[in-house]
């Protein structure tokens, strides 16, 4: 399958690009952005770098004439976007799994669903909410949250995300909330971009709040027990 030219870069600081490769000679690679899978006629040619203007899923294969297409190869990056100036938990994360707290989420170290001790915050038992203060110069139109998604470790998607804004610590001026699509059966391990968009302002303060599922659909082998949600990064456009 193609490969990231630098496989350990998930996060990009514009004008940063990312950029496929692959090490067999004459080998063309044919990608999408949409969440389809690719072909080898139909998906588009990869001729040059691609721009991370936000999350972004490529998904891509090799061909080449008298070979077999390679395997999917998917990757799930993001854009660095804007930090806050301070950000404190309002609620703690499983002992376990709680690094450095709120630091851990901006520190743009992206986490692999299959080593869930490294990079990532993991709540089961209670919501993630987390208080942001922004420097209020730049306006902000949406929250990216980076969930973990690993269905053999009870993880799984958050039942809500819910973003406040406001400009006064406390008051808030404007509520989103989303609720991701929740699998219907086993999948793979993933990073999940969970889109909150918000009214486009110069936010000052922001909270966002990241419900656990509160029970494993009937088709898991632990259904009824209490999913886990596990963040890893949040970045704010």
């Amino acid at each position: 399958p193609p490969q990231l030219d630098n496989p350990d870069k998930f996060i990009f600081n514009a004008p940063e690009m990312l950029t496929l490769v692959h090490p067999m000679k004459g080998a063309r690679i044919r990608f999408t952005t949409d969440g389809s899978d690719p072909d080898s006629v139909r998906a588009t040619l990869y001729t040059s770098p691609l721009q991370v203007p936000g999350p972004l899923r490529v998904k891509a294969i090799a061909v080449m004439d008298g070979w077999y297409a390679s395997d999917i190869k998917t990757f799930s990056v993001f854009s660095a976007g804007i930090k806050p100036k301070a950000a404190i938990l309002l609620t703690q994360p499983d002992p376990k799994y709680s690094l450095q707290g709120a630091q851990s989420l901006f520190d743009q170290q992206k986490g692999d669903p299959g080593n869930l001790l490294v990079h990532w915050l993991g709540y089961r038992e209670g919501p993630m909410k987390i208080h942001l203060a922004m420097e209020g110069d730049k306006e902000i139109s949406r929250v990216i949250v980076s969930a973990g998604i690993s269905h053999s470790s009870y993880v799984f998607p958050p039942l809500e995300v819910e973003v406040r804004a406001g400009m006064d610590s406390g008051r808030w001026e404007s509520t989103t909330r989303i609720r991701p699509q929740q699998p219907t059966k086993y999948g793979p391990m993933e990073n999940l971009a969970c889109l909150v968009p918000l009214k486009k302002a110069r936010w000052k303060y922001l909270e966002i709040t990241v419900k656990p599922l509160p029970a494993l659909p009937a088709w898991h082998s632990g259904k009824k027990q209490k999913a886990w949600a596990f963040v890893d990064e949040i970045f704010i456009d």
